[in-house]
């Protein structure tokens, strides 16, 4: 049995695509640790006051 050679080319619209999300992230300075950011600013306080509520019950 011979086996089937698929060779996958990438077209210009996935790499404008992929420079496009890549200089989205950079102008907008949006990225992984901004999302952290977000999350500790505005629902770190909440999260562990429930915590706190839910691990004192038990």
């Amino acid at each position: 049995m011979s086996k089937k050679q698929y060779k996958h080319n990438v077209s210009i619209n996935d790499k404008r695509r992929d420079r496009k999300r890549t200089a989205d992230f950079m102008r907008k300075d949006t990225g992984k640790e901004s999302l952290q950011v977000v999350f500790n600013t505005l629902y770190k306080d909440q999260v562990r006051a429930l915590y706190r509520t839910i691990s004192k019950d038990k």
